[in-house]
């Protein structure tokens, strides 16, 4: 627990401090503070508690309301003197520029800035993610297929990241620090997602079809304003899986329909929170040509940044009009 930034410089400073940190506290009943509420505040926010022994009165309120206000007290003022600053740039984690195009695609819609780092086989060095002074340098990671390689042979595959495990952790550290969500697209499903892979489609002649929960997105992304029709994952390669995290950390929102291998209710994509680290997880690949990827692309855009970002949205339609069509000799536009 961080303590409140609060100067002091004599006792009766201390004392001053603390009875104005108490009177914050909306609890009418209290009218005064006691010798041993004056201690709790103290060891609370850290201050010395050395000061002249106040009469001992009667606290008329339940211990738990007490706890209660406390809670909001500490939240608030952490809040106040803790802020930071996050950058408006998201960090596009992929194995080179032509893949990370499934991504810019969608942020250069909105007008959404980006940095790029692409991590070959041998690895990569993570740009700086905060400053000296706290702050954040990037709002958004999406990392795509988890910038994996094959370490093996075609005989005898092992597939791995090209980062480290120190890098995910620090990754990951980032996110809990900075409440920063993580997007995961075209990865295999595991553990790490809550998932088992039932296995992989489709090859070409097949196709499977794809339908966005709801209820999840009216809950979780509210502002992607989207509808929920069943489309076809034509062209994608896509692993159907099951939940194996039984938790209740791991929320599906993209539900498979049957074919003639998969039957229906597997699910391709879904939404973990790991003890407040968040990830938005597609186990699917995308495609700057596929219009399912660019409505998908509305799904993670407003997750990852809670429908807020600086940016903007420009769509342009373009109408023409003959008199043969139209059936009229003249028109005026």
């Amino acid at each position: 627990m961080s303590s409140a930034r609060i100067s002091s410089e004599d006792e009766s400073d201390k004392y001053t401090n603390i009875l104005r940190i108490y009177k914050m506290v909306d609890v009418p009943v209290i009218s005064f503070p006691t010798q041993k509420n004056i201690k709790e505040f103290s060891q609370i926010f850290r201050i010395p508690y050395n000061i002249p022994k106040l009469p001992t009165m009667k606290l008329n309120i339940s211990p738990l309301r007490f706890v209660v206000q406390i809670a909001f007290l500490i939240f608030a003022v952490n809040a106040a003197q803790s802020s930071v600053s996050i950058q408006n740039n998201v960090l596009i984690i992929s194995p080179d520029a032509t893949t990370a195009g499934t991504v810019t695609q969608g942020l250069l819609g909105y007008g959404i800035p980006y940095t790029i780092l692409t991590v070959p086989q041998g690895g990569a060095t993570l740009p700086a993610l905060n400053n000296s002074d706290g702050s954040g340098n990037f709002n958004l990671f999406v990392v795509q297929g988890m910038v994996s390689y094959n370490y093996g042979s075609d005989s005898s595959p092992s597939w791995s990241s090209a980062l480290t495990t120190a890098q995910w952790k620090t990754l990951y550290d980032y996110q809990t620090m900075y409440a920063v969500r993580m997007i995961h697209q075209n990865v295999y499903p595991g553990t790490a997602f809550g998932t088992d892979a039932l296995g992989g489609c489709c090859n070409p002649g097949e196709d499977q079809t794809v339908t966005l929960d709801a209820s999840v997105a009216a809950a979780r992304f509210p502002t992607a304003g989207l509808k929920s029709p069943t489309v076809n994952l034509t062209g994608l390669w896509h692993y159907p899986a099951t939940i194996t995290d039984t938790s209740g950390n791991t929320v599906p929102f993209l539900t498979l329909g049957g074919n003639a291998d998969f039957a229906a209710g597997s699910y391709v994509g879904v939404i973990n929170n790991f003890t407040g680290r968040e990830q938005m997880v597609f186990h699917t690949s995308f495609g700057t040509w596929s219009p399912v990827s660019q409505y998908l692309n509305h799904a993670w855009i407003h997750w990852g940044l809670r429908g807020m970002f600086n940016g903007y949205r420009r769509v342009l339609l373009g109408t023409q009009s003959k008199s043969k069509v139209l059936g009229f000799a003249k028109h005026d536009y």
